[in-house]
């Protein structure tokens, strides 16, 4: 544990010496900020629409939610942003080590493939997951002039770590297998993309290959988190893609430790 504490520790540090981590942050508050702002004008004229409406036909306005109208879409718009700023973080932790010939140091070192990988996976997460965090005071000034529902809030951030998570275990395993950082960054993009678009693919198949596309859709499985609804199967993909990118890696690193 004290392996993995020391290397998470190394990795999340390195990326504040590097104007990568600036560059994701601000890239991120100013999306988010952009993204919060139009959604929140788009509702509130939304609801003075319908309440035109409503006095006009003398009937009581719809409860319109602020959850969904606002917080829903602001946060998952995050992953859209993350498509490309995720491969950024990612791309230098193997290629980096391996262009500059520490990977040999590393891999020789009193250290365990395991606890190499799951240093550098939660350094990137926790790197990712503190920026996503720093974006709850849009949610909470929602709160300040609506009535937000909390739990699904929760749940929709619980949704986009989880993703992160995947992209972030993506991003590690074209990282470790090239020592090209922008090949690394570019197949961790296509990646994030290739789950993504999938999800357009549905309407265009059916029956059992419908299913495969629709299970196989990041989108699929977030805009459950994203309606307030934590669902097991949502939960057993995230923990799947996780395990199985992250386990390609090992045998990467793994392999390139028999040829030392």
């Amino acid at each position: 544990m004290n392996n993995v504490l020391t290397i998470l520790r190394r990795e999340f540090q390195a990326y504040f010496l590097s104007p990568i981590a600036y560059f994701v942050y601000f890239v991120l508050f100013a999306y988010t900020g952009w993204t919060w702002y139009h959604q929140a004008v788009q509702f509130s004229e939304m609801c003075s629409y319908v309440v035109q409406q409503s006095q006009m036909m003398q009937q009581p306005p719809p409860n319109l939610n602020v959850t969904f109208g606002v917080v829903g879409p602001t946060l998952f718009n995050i992953l859209f942003v993350f498509i490309f700023l995720v491969p950024l973080v990612t791309m230098r932790q193997y290629a980096e080590e391996q262009k500059s010939g520490t990977m040999e140091l590393l891999l020789t070192a009193p250290l365990t493939n395991g606890q190499i990988i799951v240093g550098k996976f939660l350094a990137s997460f926790l790197f990712l997951a503190t920026a996503i965090a720093l974006t709850f005071p849009y949610v909470a000034l929602v709160g300040v002039f609506g009535a937000p529902h909390w739990p699904s809030v929760g749940a929709a951030y619980l949704g986009i770590f989880l993703c992160t998570g995947s992209f972030v275990a993506w991003g590690l395993f074209f990282s470790s297998v090239t020592e090209n950082q922008i090949i690394a960054a570019a197949g961790a993009y296509v990646a994030n993309l290739f789950f993504f678009v999938i999800y357009w693919a549905v309407g265009r198949t059916e029956g059992v290959v419908e299913t495969f596309f629709e299970n196989l859709s990041v989108i699929t499985h977030v805009s459950d988190f994203m309606q307030g609804i934590v669902d097991v199967k949502d939960l057993v993909y995230y923990a799947t893609t996780i395990l199985f990118a992250l386990y390609l890696t090992s045998r990467q690193v793994e392999s390139r430790r028999w040829r030392l």
